[in-house]
C-alpha cells in the first residue's frame, strides 16, 4: 500500500506540510540535492511525512492550535511573522514550515538521525594505529533537527521570539 501524502491545512487526516511538489520547488533553489533528485517519489514521500512527524514531536511551537480535529500541530493562531510586525496566516501552513519540511527531508535521507549510539564503542569514532590517533565523538550523541532546520523554525518556537536561547533537540 503507497503512502498517500496529506498537506491541507486543518485536516484531521493531514500528514505533511510539504507536498512532494512543494518540495521539489523548494530543492529547485539549493546546491547539492543530488540525493533528494535521485530519490524515487515514495521514498521523497515518506520523508516529508517523517520529518512533519518529528517536527511536530519535537518543537513546542508558539501560538495556539486552530480546531481539535486537525492531525497536525500547525495551523497555528497567534503566531507573529520573523519580524514581530504582523501575524501570520491561520488558515494556511506558512512557507517558512513548508521549506523548513522539506529541507529537513532532504536531510532525513542522508541518515537516520534516530539510530541508537553504540555505546561499547566508548564514543570513538576513528582509530589510527601508527603514532596511535584516536578520535572520540565531542557529544555522543545526534542531532535530531540540524541547525540549518533550525534557523528556520527558531522565530516560530515557544520563548524564542522573547531571547530565550532555544537549544538543538538531540537525541
Amino acid at each position: 500500500m503507497a503512502l498517500v501524502i496529506v498537506t491541507t491545512a486543518g485536516s484531521a487526516s493531514a500528514n505533511s506540510y510539504a507536498s512532494v511538489a512543494e518540495a521539489e520547488t523548494y530543492h529547485l533553489t539549493k546546491l547539492y540535492n543530488t540525493l533528494w533528485d535521485d530519490a524515487e517519489v515514495e521514498t521523497k514521500t515518506a520523508a516529508l511525512v517523517w520529518a512533519t512527524r518529528v517536527l511536530d514531536e519535537q518543537v513546542e511551537w508558539a501560538g495556539n492550535i486552530m480546531t481539535n480535529t486537525q492531525a497536525l500541530r500547525w495551523p497555528r493562531g497567534m503566531v507573529l511573522d520573523r519580524d514581530q510586525r504582523r501575524y501570520l496566516d491561520q488558515l494556511t501552513i506558512p512557507s517558512f514550515l513548508k521549506n523548513a519540511t522539506a529541507e529537513f527531508a532532504r536531510h532525513l535521507l542522508t541518515k537516520d538521525r534516530f539510530q541508537v549510539i553504540d555505546d561499547s564503542s566508548g564514543g570513538i569514532t576513528s582509530v589510527q594505529a601508527g603514532s596511535v590517533n584516536v578520535t572520540f565523538d565531542s557529544t555522543g550523541e545526534i542531532e535530531v533537527l540540524p541547525p540549518s532546520i533550525f534557523s528556520l523554525i527558531a522565530p516560530y518556537i515557544l520563548g524564542s521570539a522573547s531571547g530565550i536561547e532555544v537549544g538543538l533537540m538531540r537525541v
